[in-house]
This record gives structure tokens, C-alpha cells and sequence, in this order.
């Protein structure tokens, strides 16, 4: 038995509205979520970029106390100063190099956890912001930089004091990704 057009015609238009109604009230309901979706996830995102920076934070405060602990030593006993720095390589990971520099701040020594250095390897760190800030006296951390290994790193720096007299200053390559 086949059903009048008419018929057809009203079951379909229900169906059709009913769908429209379900499909108008989804609507109404998902905008709402999506944005709380969204607010969720940039406080989330927020949370994290905050864990990151205290992480990062007294990573490096750590790294620059045990480069003041090496300086000292370092004024304590100079005659050791390349094996204190090595120590302080193996130690901990994320130091790349360590330069101790006279007060003109020419490199007298460095280590790095790659390379050899030879007396032709060393450098002038004169015009170096860490050198800089050190010389007068104050431990620093240097801006952040993209490495030729595409890692981001910092420079620290401390003064480097022998018997209460400004010596120089001791300057450490410090990779943040660890």
C-alpha cells in the first residue's frame, strides 16, 4: 500500500525540521564549548610557558651559583684554575665552555665540552656583555641565543676575585636544552 503524496510530503518536512531543531540546538550549544575549549587551552598553554620559566629559571641560578663556587676556588687556588673548569665541564652538562679572562678581558684559559683549545684558540671577550657586567663586579646572565647547533644557550658571568682583588672574570657558554 503506497502512501498518499501529501502524506510524503508531511513526514518529510517533519523529518527535515526535526533535523533543523537538533542541528540549530547543537549549534547553539557547541559555539559555548568551543570558546570555553579555547580559554581552557590558552590557560593551559599559559601554565606551561610559566612552568618552563621557573624550570629555566633556577636552572640557571643554579648554573651561575656553581660558576661563583668555581671562581672562588679558582681565586683560592689559580694554579688549578683549568682543572677546577674541567671539573665543572663534567659536572654539569649544560656548560658548553668555560673562559677565565684577565682584567682587559683576553682569555688566559678555556675549556669546552667539543673542542680542543689551543693558546691560538683564545679569544678577546673585551666587548662581551658578560665581561662587561662582571668586570664591574656583578654575576650576569646574558641574553639567549640560537648556537651554530641550533640550540638555545646563554652566556653567564662572575668576577673573578684573588686575595679580595678583582683578577678577571670567569664566563661560561651555558646550553638551556638541558
Amino acid at each position: 500500500m503506497a502512501l498518499p503524496r501529501s502524506e510524503i510530503v508531511w513526514w518529510v518536512s517533519r523529518i527535515v525540521l526535526a533535523t533543523c531543531a537538533l542541528l540549530a540546538i547543537n549549534l547553539i550549544w557547541l559555539y559555548p564549548a568551543r570558546q570555553q575549549s579555547r580559554r581552557a587551552a590558552s590557560t593551559f598553554a599559559l601554565e606551561i610557558a610559566d612552568r618552563m620559566d621557573a624550570n629555566i629559571s633556577a636552572y640557571v641560578a643554579r648554573a651561575l651559583d656553581e660558576l661563583r663556587l668555581s671562581a672562588e676556588e679558582i681565586g683560592i687556588e689559580p694554579e688549578r684554575e683549568e682543572l677546577i673548569m674541567q671539573r665543572l665541564l663534567r659536572k654539569d652538562i649544560g656548560f658548553q665552555s668555560i673562559s677565565s679572562l684577565d682584567r682587559a678581558g683576553k682569555e688566559q684559559t678555556r675549556v669546552d665540552r667539543f673542542q680542543l683549545v689551543t693558546a691560538t684558540d683564545l679569544r678577546d671577550l673585551s666587548a662581551h656583555e658578560s665581561f662587561a657586567r662582571a668586570r664591574d663586579g656583578s654575576a650576569n646572565v646574558g641574553d639567549v641565543f640560537v648556537s651554530p647547533e641550533f640550540e638555545p644557550r646563554t652566556t653567564l658571568g662572575v668576577p673573578l676575585y684573588r686575595l679580595g682583588v678583582l683578577e678577571g672574570v670567569l664566563v661560561a657558554e651555558l646550553n638551556l636544552r638541558n
